[in-house]
């Protein structure tokens, strides 16, 4: 989602990513959410108390239909970014809304550092422990059964208390991402520590940025390509032995204290099966 939102310039992004057994409905769902924050009016940058309640109305009365689809087996996560000021002094900030495991990301372009902004809303840190203990053997079907549980989504969220709102400060040059889960599935696919994949994915958008630096048009979508086609290159393998195909979605928004461009997203074939929901 890309959504214009300040004098013709864009400050806000969003992942969505379809969930459930429900096949086309998963795009559905994805679909309504997306809808709804097409909807999100303001001639100005909102301030963050504006930005909260916008957010949260569009992902409530999101929730409220998502909820007719599917009886209970089709949603979609949720991850969006939305630029922000303080009516005070005028600083920027990045505020995020999530639910599920899609993700933000805030690259500093002057000291290369790659942040998570969200946090994952899944099964991910008693997987862990149950990898540690021998509890689950990576590569299992049990594996993949708990690895592609999300707790929290879209059709789950009836109240504002329900979303996960996280607010950070904009530095200048500060690239803000939006991905689904498939990118760090696959380019971090060898690493269970999320700072060891927080360090292949840093990895890979060092050098996506070095190819966007050196176009001439200064084109994001350079950066989201090379994240795309990369993630979209490496398949984990199911515990049948074949390549499950998975969903690649990226999104990228520059800020600058002159304006906010238009960002550049990139999406590949998505699959809308396999991922279990529990709430």
């Amino acid at each position: 989602v890309n959504k214009t939102i300040a004098n013709g310039q864009s400050g806000l992004i969003a992942a969505l990513d379809g969930v459930g057994s429900g096949g086309e409905k998963s795009a559905e769902a994805a679909q309504i959410v997306k809808t709804e924050l097409e909807k999100i009016d303001s001639n100005e940058i909102p301030g963050i108390n504006e930005g909260v309640t916008l957010l949260g109305n569009a992902i409530v009365q999101s929730g409220e239909k998502v909820r007719t689809l599917g009886g209970g087996q089709v949603d979609t996560t949720i991850s969006i970014a939305m630029i922000c000021e303080s009516k005070v002094n005028k600083k920027k900030f990045i505020l995020t809304a999530n639910a599920g495991d899609s993700r933000i990301y805030r690259y500093n372009t002057n000291t290369k550092r790659l942040d998570l902004l969200t946090e994952d809303n899944d099964l991910s840190v008693l997987l862990n422990q149950y990898l540690n203990d021998g509890t689950i053997i990576k590569g299992t079907e049990d594996y993949f059964a708990m690895k592609n549980t999300i707790t929290k989504f879209a059709g789950g969220i009836h109240e504002m208390k329900d979303i996960d709102f996280r607010l950070f400060e904009l530095n200048e040059g500060d690239i803000i991402l939006a991905m689904s889960d498939g990118p760090v599935d696959n380019i971090g696919h060898n690493h269970d520590d999320p700072a060891d994949q927080l360090k292949a994915m840093n990895g890979v958008i060092d050098i996506g940025y070095e190819k966007y630096k050196k176009d001439t048009k200064k084109d994001l979508s350079i950066l989201t390509k090379h994240i795309a086609d990369l993630a979209y290159s490496i398949m984990p393998v199911d515990p049948a032995g074949s390549t499950k195909p998975d969903d690649i979605c990226v999104g990228a928004m520059l800020y600058k204290e002159s304006s906010i461009p238009v960002p550049a997203h990139e999406t590949s074939q998505p699959d809308l099966s396999g991922r279990e929901l529990i709430g």
